[in-house]
């Protein structure tokens, strides 16, 4: 570019300025350069940000000089007056522009990426939630579920509960859940057992605790009154088909089972008469020790509730409330009406305040564990055994069987008939299984004939 062409250009830049001349010598001794403004307030000015950039450079003699930027000069062989250098702005804007646009973009991808971390965290699972909540309110496992046991214990608070369901693999975040359910207006939980699908969404689980505590498996087993304890395995075993009767005897024998009358049997482990005969409901999860405690277990609160300490207390001839359980298991096998448990307590009661053997058939029978139903024969009553009360004096070592709550209160309360209260003897005399009381062994013996007359004894 020739000399008049550039000095053409710094020229029109200047004019574009508002200056004079594009470049200006200054003199050595530093006066300001002349450039159409006083005092060279012109080199102060801030330049606006569409102007082209002035260069101030020293020269060969000391002083100093300014030319344009070459970057807005026109380009070689390009006259000066056809050259026109656009601003910057466009490129600022653009920036501007750009640097809005990303962080639009990286707001919105943490804003995307929170909520794909809490919706993983709540809805992480694919189990349908109503079919699986239908499952559960009819006791019905639901088919290709992993499924998890989960017991809420008393007094759980919620931040105890999300814990425990994120601890167990139930939901993914419990604190998250928690804050979740709060705010669905589940505050407390019930305690007991619930089944939760692994990894539940977190609705579901809310929906399961708000349901309360998963119904329990329950079956059902009776064991009738007057049973001995050789035939409970059979009997529990039985009803309850997760048990067999190898499993009953095992628990029998284990020493597993606790009563409060143990300690007053001769070996102190014998079970003889002290699991309570009813009909129980168990779960069916339930071992054959389990079950079988229940039934020690209600035996003991049927005596507490009877009073049973007081009215051992109450009688000289008893030792203890475990001899009115003997008494009670007596009364059981000998009474087939509920009218005669009374008064066959009675005449048992009047036989021990007189020290009279009580001669009751059914204690010679439990002597003879094998014999047939119904069979009965003449020379038993001779046999040595302690629970043989033709040989014995007093009650039985232990009960003979299981009695029922009739007669555990008949063992305790006698029949007041003043009738009875010389009675010292019974016989079956009709045929709806009741008995005839006397007070003499001759009116006895005449009231047998009488039942043999009428085809009730053979």
């Amino acid at each position: 570019m020739s000399d008049s062409d550039l000095e053409n250009s710094k020229a029109q830049t200047d004019r574009r300025d508002g200056r004079g001349s594009a470049a200006v010598m200054t003199a050595g001794n530093g006066s300001a350069p002349s450039n159409g403004s006083a005092g060279g307030s012109a080199t102060k000015r801030r330049r606006r940000r569409d102007q082209p950039t002035v260069v101030r450079a020293p020269d060969e003699n000391g002083g100093l000089y300014e030319y344009v930027d070459p970057e807005y000069l026109p380009p070689k062989g390009v006259p000066a007056k056809d050259w026109v250098r656009i601003p910057r702005r466009t490129g600022r804007l653009r920036r501007m522009i750009a640097t809005f646009l990303l962080t639009v973009g990286m707001i919105g991808g943490a804003v995307y990426g929170a909520v794909w971390f809490v919706n993983n965290r709540l809805y992480p699972g694919n189990v349908d939630s109503q079919a699986y909540l239908t499952a559960v309110a009819n006791g019905t496992p639901l088919d290709g579920v992993e499924t998890i046991p989960l017991t809420i214990e008393d007094n759980a608070t919620l931040t105890d509960v999300a814990s425990q369901l994120d601890r167990e693999g139930v939901v993914p975040w419990g604190p998250l859940w928690r804050i979740w359910a709060q705010r669905d207006g589940i505050d407390t939980v019930q305690a007991g057992d619930y089944v939760f699908p692994k990894n539940a969404d977190a609705d579901l689980a809310r929906d399961i605790l708000a349901l309360g505590p998963a119904a329990a498996q329950l079956s059902q087993f009776n064991v009738p009154e007057g049973l001995e304890l050789a035939s409970y395995p059979n009997e529990v075993a039985n009803d309850l088909d997760w048990l067999s009767d190898a499993d009953v005897f095992g628990a029998l024998a284990s020493g597993s089972i606790e009563s409060d009358f143990l300690a007053d049997t001769p070996d102190g482990r014998t079970l003889e008469g002290l699991l309570f005969p009813a009909t129980f409901e168990v779960n069916t999860d339930e071992d054959a020790v389990t079950v079988l405690q229940r039934m020690a277990s209600e035996m003991t609160n049927k005596t507490i509730e009877l009073n049973y300490s007081a009215a051992a207390a109450s009688y000289p001839y008893v030792e203890r409330p475990y001899d009115l359980i003997v008494m009670a298991s007596l009364i059981e096998k000998e009474a087939r009406t509920d009218a005669d448990r009374a008064k066959i307590s009675r005449v048992i009661h009047n036989r021990l305040a007189e020290g009279m053997p009580l001669q009751i058939d059914a204690t010679f029978l439990y002597c003879v564990p094998n014999r047939q139903p119904g069979e009965v024969q003449a020379e038993w009553k001779n046999l040595d055994c302690p629970h043989n009360t033709y040989q014995n004096t007093g009650l039985p070592p232990t009960p003979i069987a299981a009695p029922g709550e009739a007669s555990l209160r008949a063992a305790a309360n006698p029949s007041a008939d003043p009738e009875l209260a010389e009675a010292r003897f019974y016989v079956l005399c009709q045929l709806d299984g009741s008995h005839c009381f006397s007070n003499t062994l001759d009116e006895h013996n005449a009231l047998i004939d009488q039942a043999k007359a009428d085809g009730v004894l053979n």
